[in-house]
C-alpha cells in the first residue's frame, strides 16, 4: 500500500488539494469529450447499444442528465469546444467550480477569476437567477436614485451603492476618500486581493464588479444583458472622491444617503395593562385566553361572511396578515388572458412574478399566437443557444435538454415579447404569460432557420463568386488593352493581381 505523504506546512497542503481538484476537471472533461466521441460517431456499432445515453446507463450507471453535464462541460471549457484538454482560462477552477459555472452566461463566467471560493459563484448563480426573474417593465417601473442619475458612468453608480449596501467597505473607504490614492482603493475594496461584488442598480439591474489586481482594469458586467465594461483605476479613485467630496461632518454615512449608519429598533408602544398580584396570576390567564380565541373565531366568521356577500374591496384576515395588492398595470397589459379582466381581484402571484408555474389551462393558448410570432420568438432562441444547437449531433435532443435545464431561461425577443425556458417553451407579452410552444413545434422552426440560413450562405457563396470571375474577367480585359498599348509594365502589375485572386480562390475551394 503507498504511503500517504503528508504535506508539512498549509501551503504544500492546499497546493496537493488544488492539484487533485484540477486533475479532477481534466477527468471531467476528457468524460464529456469520449462521451461526445460515442455520441458522433459510430464507435458503439459493435457494442448493441443505440445511443450514448444508453451505453452510459447500462455501463456506468449514469443518467440522461448526467451525460448531458460531461459532454456540457466539454461544449463549455475544452479547448475550441471539442478537445480532451481544459482551454487554457479554465485550467486551476475545479470541477465543482465549472460545474456551478455552467448555468450562468458565457460573458459572466468569463468574468470569475479562479481563486473565487465555490460559495461565491454559487452566490453570483442566485443573483443571475433572481435577477433573470425580474420583468424588464418592472425594471422601468422602478424608482431610480437621483443622485445616481446624474452620475457620468455606470462605476460611480455602482460604486455609490455599493458602499450604501456594505457599510463595511464604507468605513475602509470613509478614511482614505479624499486622497486619491489608487493601491488604497484597492486594498479598501478587495482586501484579499481579488474580490466580485454584486451590486443592483433601480431602474437598471445587477451588475458584478471584478477587482482582480491593481495592475488590470476593473471589470463591470450587467447581468441582465452579459454586457461589459472596463474601467481604469484613475475612475474609480475619481468617483470615490466625488462621493465624500465637501462632505465634512461627523456622520458622512447620514450625510451623503441621508441614513443613520446603524439601523435603530424602535420597539411598538404596547399599551399599558393593569398590575396583577402573583397569586392570581394563573387564574387570570385562563379566561383572558379564552376570550381572545372567542375574538379570533368571531373575527374569521366575520371575514367569511363578508367574502360570501362579495365584499372585494376590504378583506378582514384574521390575525392582522397584510393585504397584498396587484399589478394593475400588467393587468390591463394582458388583455388576451380572459381572467385577468374580471371584475374580482386576481391572483397577485401569478401577475406580479410570471415566473411561477402558470396552470394549464392558462398555457392552452398557443394557437392564438401568430405564425409571424412564434418564429420571431424561436428565431430569438436559437440566436440565444446556437452554439448548443448548431453543434448538436441531434436537434432534438438538444432542445430538450435546454428547455429541462437547472435554471429558467429568460430571453428579450423585442419591446414587446420575451420567452421564457422553464420546462416549456412560454411565450410572454408585455411581461405577462400569453402562451406555449411544443417542443416538436420549436424543432420544426429552428429546421425552418437552418435550412434558410444554408440557403442565404448559397446564395451569398454564388454572389461572392460571380464577383471574384467579374473582377477576373476585367483584370483579362485590362492587361489585353495594356499589351494592345505596348504598357508592359502595368500589364505585369495586372498579371500580379489576377495571379493573386486566383490563388485566393484555390485556397478557397480547398477549405
Amino acid at each position: 500500500m503507498e504511503e500517504l505523504n503528508i504535506q508539512k506546512s498549509y501551503a504544500e497542503f492546499k497546493n496537493a488539494l488544488d492539484t487533485e481538484f484540477n486533475t479532477a476537471a481534466e477527468s471531467f472533461n476528457r468524460i464529456g469529450y469520449l462521451l461526445k466521441v460515442a455520441r458522433d460517431t459510430d464507435i458503439l456499432h459493435e457494442s448493441g447499444y443505440k445511443t450514448v445515453a444508453e451505453f452510459a446507463n447500462a455501463e456506468y450507471g449514469l443518467r440522461k442528465d448526467d451525460v448531458s453535464r460531461f459532454i456540457a462541460i466539454n461544449d463549455r471549457y475544452s479547448e475550441n469546444g471539442y478537445s480532451e484538454r481544459l482551454a487554457e482560462k479554465y485550467r486551476g477552477f475545479g470541477r465543482a467550480k465549472l460545474q456551478e459555472m455552467l448555468s450562468l452566461p458565457v460573458e459572466i463566467a468569463d468574468e470569475i477569476p479562479v481563486s473565487t471560493p465555490k460559495s461565491v459563484i454559487q452566490e453570483i448563480k442566485k443573483e443571475y437567477k433572481e435577477e433573470q426573474a425580474i420583468t424588464e417593465i418592472e425594471v422601468i417601473l422602478e424608482d431610480e436614485n437621483k443622485e445616481q442619475q446624474e452620475m457620468d458612468n455606470n462605476l460611480a453608480k455602482v460604486l455609490h451603492q455599493l458602499l450604501h449596501d456594505r457599510k463595511d467597505l464604507f468605513k475602509a473607504v470613509e478614511k482614505i476618500a479624499l486622497m486619491k490614492n489608487a493601491e488604497m482603493l484597492y486594498n479598501a475594496l478587495a482586501p484579499s486581493g481579488v474580490e466580485t461584488h454584486i451590486v443592483r442598480i433601480a431602474g437598471v439591474g445587477r451588475f458584478m464588479f471584478s477587482i482582480t489586481d491593481l495592475n488590470d482594469n476593473l471589470s463591470l458586467m450587467e447581468m441582465r444583458s452579459a454586457n461589459k465594461e472596463s474601467y481604469e483605476w484613475y475612475d474609480a479613485v475619481m468617483a470615490v472622491y466625488s462621493i465624500f467630496e465637501n462632505k465634512k461632518g461627523k456622520d458622512l454615512y447620514f450625510e451623503i444617503y441621508g441614513e443613520p449608519y446603524e439601523d435603530s429598533k424602535v420597539e411598538p408602544v404596547q399599551p399599558e395593562e393593569p398590575k396583577a398580584e402573583v397569586k392570581d396570576t394563573a387564574e387570570q390567564t385562563k379566561p383572558e385566553r379564552l376570550e381572545n380565541e372567542n375574538l379570533a373565531d368571531t373575527t374569521e366568521e366575520q371575514y367569511i361572511g363578508d367574502s360570501e356577500k362579495g365584499a372585494a374591496e376590504t378583506e378582514v384576515i384574521a390575525h392582522n396578515s397584510h393585504i397584498e395588492t396587484t399589478d394593475v398595470e400588467c393587468k390591463q397589459k394582458a388583455a388576451v388572458v380572459e381572467d385577468i379582466v374580471e371584475e374580482t381581484e386576481p391572483d397577485t402571484e401569478e401577475i406580479m412574478n410570471p415566473y411561477v408555474e402558470p396552470a394549464q389551462e392558462d398555457l392552452e393558448q398557443s394557437e392564438e399566437i401568430s405564425e409571424t410570432t412564434k418564429i420571431l420568438c424561436v428565431k430569438a432562441f436559437y440566436k440565444y443557444y446556437y452554439d448548443r444547437i448548431n453543434d448538436a449531433h441531434s436537434i432534438s435532443s438538444e432542445i430538450h435538454s435546454i428547455l429541462n435545464d437547472d435554471y429558467k431561461g429568460h430571453i428579450i425577443v423585442d419591446e414587446d415579447y420575451s420567452v421564457l425556458i422553464d420546462k416549456k417553451f412560454i411565450i410572454e407579452k408585455n411581461s405577462c404569460i400569453f402562451g406555449t410552444i411544443s417542443e416538436v413545434l420549436v424543432e420544426k422552426y429552428i429546421d425552418m432557420i437552418i435550412q434558410e440560413e444554408h440557403k442565404d450562405k448559397a446564395l451569398e457563396e454564388a454572389a461572392n463568386k460571380d464577383k471574384a470571375l467579374e473582377s477576373i474577367s476585367n483584370t483579362l480585359t485590362d492587361i489585353r488593352k495594356n499589351l494592345d498599348n505596348k504598357n508592359y509594365i502595368t500589364a505585369l502589375q495586372y498579371t500580379e493581381l489576377l495571379l493573386g485572386k486566383l490563388k485566393k480562390i484555390i485556397e478557397e475551394d480547398r477549405q
